[in-house]
């Protein structure tokens, strides 16, 4: 049996236009001899937030189901989308061949809060679904189902052979090394193989990275995709093994997120040029590089040229500046790469950027020699948000009562500033009005 993965990249209510990447992508696997084609989480709607809301979204997305179940021969599709039944809503995967569905499963388990807000939209499924193709059991699971125990098991009692995974996982620093930990716990406990597909893009400040790929029962990776792009790969089911394929190697840290920033920036700029503030800092030379890098320099302006009316106009404020108050004519601009960013992992991607050499590298060096470290001020933010830390836990983590009073003061100051900026990309765990949601009007700055 062979088993295609198709890491699509869906755009939030562009169904018809997603829908022909599913069709797409079934056409080449079925020529490539795929028995199986597994596409990302919701891959016909992408995380469209309220438009899940809308009766005619619903509608328009079960006639692209219909679509695919005209059109799909020869080859069977498991395809992630929206399901209403009733007055109920379902993150829902179809099983679908030669005019057929053969199984509908609702995932089980939903995110609540977080990046994704679930909860808000969907109903749990109530379920297990295994279905047998070429006489090997697949049992399925969509993203959040691997956060408990119960539905992986629940899929082996019912004799799955292997694991057929959807995703589409928000991507922050260090979320694809939790997912496969998470992954690789419920394959050991079950002696079970997995192929999982995650989805590639952007949706609004959310970003998904792909790196789908494959592990036997023991962890081990037999295929992986790209990060950050769309990708179509395959692997082989043989007596009872996935067989290994070669894999895409691994990006370091630092160049993950430069792919992160790379797709966000170039999803938000659409067809337009963007246009660079100035050149007077590290920030502002980085995000040079940064435009770059993702369109081409014949699309990068400065900010007095003529053309510059027309374009994307990006903002310079990293996350460490968001969390002092600024002036008026520091918040203007259309989109904020950096926003997510701190002011030291700033200075360590500038770092990496600079080693890849060019006329701009060259900049970056000259500049990090004159930047001024803020990793302390950082590092404390960081504890205080992330992990929730109160004043005496601050100060036994090595912060002075002066500095953790400047900065957490700051940081409630400048509440209404971070609403009104420039939007930008989600890239860490404790982005600010998705995984921090700070009050603008409170008086407790700390216990």
């Amino acid at each position: 049996m062979r088993i295609a993965l198709a890491q699509l990249q869906p755009v939030v209510g562009d169904i018809s236009g997603n829908l022909q990447q599913i069709l797409d992508a079934a056409t080449q696997a079925r020529v490539a001899g795929a028995d199986v084609l597994v596409t990302p989480e919701l891959a016909l709607s992408g995380q469209a937030q309220d438009l899940l809301l809308r009766p005619d979204f619903l509608s328009a997305c079960g006639k692209a189901i219909g679509r695919l179940i005209d059109e799909v021969d020869d080859i069977t599709l498991v395809v992630g989308h929206p399901r209403k039944v009733g007055d109920e809503v379902f993150n829902c995967a179809s099983i679908i061949r030669d005019g057929n569905v053969l199984g509908r499963y609702e995932k089980l388990v939903l995110a609540g809060g977080g990046p994704v807000d679930e909860l808000r939209y969907f109903s749990p499924g109530m379920q297990p679904l295994v279905f047998e193709q070429n006489g090997v059991q697949l049992g399925l699971a969509i993203s959040h189902d691997l956060d408990e125990t119960d539905p992986v098991a629940a899929a082996c009692d019912e004799g799955a052979q292997l694991l057929l995974v959807l995703s589409a996982t928000p991507f922050h620093s260090g979320a694809a090394a939790q997912r496969q930990k998470l992954l690789c716990q419920r394959l050991e406990e079950n002696d079970l193989a997995a192929v999982y597909v995650n989805a590639v893009g952007s949706a609004d400040a959310l970003l998904f990275e792909g790196q789908s790929g494959a592990l036997s029962p023991q962890g081990e990776t037999l295929l992986q995709l790209p990060a950050f792009k769309p990708a179509l790969a395959y692997i082989d089911w043989v007596d009872g093994h996935l067989q290994p394929v070669h894999c895409s190697p691994p990006l370091e840290t630092a160049a993950l997120l430069w792919q992160a920033l790379m797709l966000a920036l170039r999803d938000a700029a659409g067809t337009r040029g963007v246009v660079v503030p100035s050149c007077d800092g590290l920030n502002d030379v980085l995000l040079l590089a940064l435009a770059a890098d993702a369109l081409g320099e014949h699309r990068v302006y400065v900010a007095d040229s003529a053309a510059a009316q027309d374009q994307l106009w990006l903002c310079d404020l990293d996350k460490s500046a968001l969390a002092r108050p600024l002036s008026p004519d520091r918040r203007g601009g259309d989109f904020a790469p950096w926003r997510d960013v701190t002011a030291s992992h700033l200075q360590q991607l500038a770092q990496w950027r600079a080693v890849q050499g060019g006329d701009l590298g060259a900049m970056l060096v000259d500049v990090l020699a004159t930047t001024p470290s803020t990793a302390a001020d950082d590092q404390l933010l960081e504890r205080y948000l992330r992990d929730r830390l109160g004043h005496a836990e601050l100060i036994a983590a090595g912060h002075s009562p002066a500095d953790i009073e400047r900065v957490l003061s700051n940081y409630q100051r400048s509440a209404r500033d971070r609403r009104v900026s420039a939007p930008g990309p989600r890239v860490s765990d404790s982005a600010e009005g998705i995984d921090v949601r700070w009050p603008l009007a409170q008086r407790f700055i700390h216990g």
